[in-house]
């Protein structure tokens, strides 16, 4: 796989030395990794040499490579201007580079030396718009109207780095400016939102619960838990939920039914579940395919029986196209990401299946008797418009439905 290259950043960590100024070089860092569309950038100290990588659509691309002592006077720059103590052990900080630019810095130390990671803002991001992530008419209209009611729990479900985060930014971006009173609770803020109350745990709240306690005495209409992932948390949002208020979080699942088994794994009853929780929006991104590179492709014998196996219905005319990589992509075969979504919007017969303690494989095959388009077949229907490759549409559908 060949990695991007930038001679600007080449030419400007060339000029690094030990006792020098790590401004300059972290000046072009960033320009870089901003014109590759960078989400992380990582300095990995290595026996002889560090290395700088790169994560891009998911993916992590060397970028370049120092020596070790040019390499740890990088790293302490960047602890020192996030605020890190660079002779510390692991941390966690949020640092300003420049005028705009927030970075969230982390910081380990290894065997080797320091290693540290940064995520980076996304430019796009901003544009908190539930149709260009990827959700589609058939998904929006039935979550519109779930945001309507007021009330209850509205989790995002999935894995880490899914977008979760940007999509309950987006939900939220539906509520605001309609009379309501929104507050979030965040570890940290990811985005500035205007018309929200934003607080940040460790700042105006030692944590989760403690915050939504607080909140709660602040008359609000809608409440947002950047991610419910101790009892404490879950037993508060839920409380918050069934009192009236719309509360809007995240959790770790593998998909939108895995959601309530997270819940009930964090100390939720089944009678809470089927009272507070209004509905699940599970999420994956999916590589999009390279325009310049896609060629027109099939399905083939083999695909087809994969999906029979997984029970996932072969959309009719489906548009197959696969991609070999080319300059373009630095010959992944892919350029950007498109947003997946599984929407399960609890109805009567959801709410007795968890009334009634039914398990995630009942539960989820109640779901689709329902309708529910599992994040395998939603794979394959952006496959079938040509947005991603089969072969990724494939690989999404067998890692969602093992």
């Amino acid at each position: 796989m060949k990695s991007p290259d930038s001679p600007p950043l080449r030419d400007a960590l060339a000029s690094l030395s030990e006792e020098g100024d790590a401004s300059d070089a972290l000046d072009v860092l960033f320009a870089e990794a901003a014109r590759l569309q960078a989400t992380d950038l990582h300095l990995d100290p290595g026996p002889q040499r560090y290395h700088i990588r790169c994560r891009i659509d998911g993916r992590v691309h060397p970028l370049a490579d120092l020596r070790r002592e040019v390499g740890a006077a990088l790293c302490r720059a960047i602890q020192v201007a996030a605020g890190i103590d660079p002779t510390g052990g692991s941390a966690r900080s949020e640092g300003r580079h420049g005028k705009d630019l927030v970075v969230r810095v982390s910081s380990i130390e290894s065997n080797r030396g320091s290693k540290v990671s940064l995520r980076l803002p996304q430019p796009d991001a901003a544009d908190f718009d539930l149709a260009k992530l990827g959700m589609d008419e058939a998904t929006l209209s039935p979550i519109e109207d779930l945001l309507a009611t007021g009330d209850g729990l509205l989790l995002v479900a999935g894995c880490t780095g899914a977008g979760k985060t940007t999509t309950a930014y987006a939900l939220l971006d539906r509520l605001v400016g309609r009379h309501r009173n929104v507050i979030s609770l965040e570890d940290p803020a990811e985005q500035f939102l205007d018309h929200v109350t934003q607080v940040e745990i460790g700042r105006g709240a030692e944590s989760f619960a403690s915050g939504l306690r607080a909140a709660l005495r602040h008359d609000p209409d809608v409440l947002f838990v950047g991610e419910i992932r101790d009892p404490e948390t879950c037993a508060a949002a839920i409380d918050a939920a069934l009192s009236g208020h719309l509360v809007i979080s995240t959790v770790h699942s593998r998909d939108a039914v895995g959601a309530a088994t997270c819940l009930r794994s964090l100390g939720a009853s089944s009678y809470e579940l089927g009272a507070a929780l209004r509905g699940v929006i599970g999420q994956r991104l999916a590589r999009r395919i390279c325009a310049d590179c896609a060629r027109p492709s099939e399905l083939g014998t083999e695909g087809e029986r994969q999906l029979e196996r997984l029970g996932i219905p072969i959309p009719d005319g489906g548009a197959w196209r696969s991609a070999a990589g080319c300059e373009a992509c630095w010959q992944t075969g892919s350029r950007g990401l498109v947003g997946l979504f599984e929407p399960w919007l609890l109805g009567d017969a959801d709410r007795s299946a968890l009334f009634d303690e039914l398990g995630e494989p009942l539960l989820r095959e109640s779901a689709r008797e329902r309708g529910v388009v599992s994040l395998g077949a939603s794979a394959l229907n952006a496959a079938g418009r040509g947005q991603i490759a089969i072969g990724e549409a494939l690989r999404i559908a067998a890692a969602t439905s093992s």
